[in-house]
């Protein structure tokens, strides 16, 4: 049994983390439908930019949630093409703080990042 995770884990180590998470085959127990998922700038002070890249063509959820993990307000939910995607959003009626991007793919949460809110001047 040992043998067996031994051999997994120096599979997982001899390919990289792109080769990973990217990987497509009949045989997954998953499929990947996006790469990465960046905010910028982080803080932001009025407008903020979302930007991350979809494998194929899916059904895309972003909600912006306080930092008790409640939605504060959805940023938007439609269809979008394979491809990188960038969503621009307004935070000047949000408050000074921490908060959090999630993204939802098909119905799936696929990842969700912290967002901080500066004060303007």
């Amino acid at each position: 049994m040992r043998l067996k995770y031994t051999l997994i884990l120096l599979l997982l180590y001899s390919l990289s983390w792109s080769q990973v998470f990217e990987a497509k085959s009949n045989n997954s127990p998953f499929e990947v439908t996006y790469t990465t998922l960046k905010v910028y700038p982080n803080p932001v002070v009025s407008q903020g930019t979302l930007e991350f890249k979809l494998i194929k063509n899916s059904q895309v959820r972003i909600s912006l949630l306080n930092i008790l993990g409640a939605e504060v307000r959805e940023l938007t939910r439609q269809s979008m093409t394979a491809g990188n995607q960038n969503i621009q959003f307004n935070a000047d009626q949000l408050e000074k703080g921490t908060y959090f991007l999630r993204l939802t793919v098909d119905g799936e949460i696929v990842k969700t990042i912290r967002l901080a809110v500066s004060n303007r001047t």
